[in-house]
């Protein structure tokens, strides 16, 4: 499947003031989140680790574990 970048990105300015707020609440998360220092220090580290932490707790297969 594949996905072009026109309909990814809208070209409005509504679109864009909320696709700049985004990048920049994401990027607050990051610089605010602490993560083990094994998996790295740095912005790209820190995301990596909060996709395979919300893959693992957003999962159905692990919520049963967690009962």
């Amino acid at each position: 499947m594949n996905l072009f970048l026109e309909k990814i990105i809208t070209k409005s300015l509504n679109g864009v003031t909320t696709q700049i707020y985004i990048i920049l609440i994401t990027y607050l998360i990051l610089e605010l989140m602490d993560i083990p220092f094994c998996y790295g220090c740095t912005l790209l580290d820190r995301l990596r680790y909060s996709k395979l932490e919300l893959s693992r707790h957003h999962s159905v297969i692990h919520w049963s574990f967690n009962w």
